[in-house]
């Protein structure tokens, strides 16, 4: 064998080698990386329940159905800074599930969630709120189960 021809089996056994170790990296960080995720989609869920415990009043229906945008009572601020969360945990997994109703619904109430929260969806304390704050496909997902009741 040849200077040469070791050196070409040599260049292509390392150039494979790198293609597959980049590619297994690439692999592995995109499994860390869904697996954040997942973690984060389950942590906002167990925050929602741990807040509601805290604060019985944010998932009470006639509390949830008073809500007034203009209001500057403590309780209503809370109120609104929660339901900011609570989208924004249905948000995250809209995105992981890629809008995939069932597998949303698997993890999470969205229709409870969103049917007892609807008034400050509807009626957010800033003009647009959830048209600027969130995606057109998401806004969908939730008018959708606000059309269906």
């Amino acid at each position: 064998m040849t200077f040469w021809e070791f050196l070409n089996a040599a260049g292509v056994s390392a150039i494979v080698a790198s293609v597959v170790s980049g590619f297994g990296g690439f692999v592995s960080a995109w499994i860390i990386q869904r697996r954040a995720e997942w973690n984060s989609i389950d942590q906002g869920v167990d925050e929602i329940v741990r807040l509601g415990i805290e604060y019985p009043y944010l998932e009470d229906d006639e509390f949830c159905a008073s809500w007034d945008p203009a209001s500057r009572d403590e309780r209503l601020l809370r109120y609104s800074s929660y339901c900011v969360f609570v989208f924004n945990v249905l948000e995250r997994a809209w995105r992981y599930h890629d809008g995939d109703r069932n597998k949303i619904e698997e993890r999470i109430g969205v229709k409870e969630l969103v049917l007892r929260h609807q008034e400050w969806w509807k009626h957010p304390g800033h003009p647009a709120e959830n048209i600027r704050g969130y995606p057109q496909g998401f806004r969908k997902f939730v008018k959708e189960y606000l059309q269906e009741g």
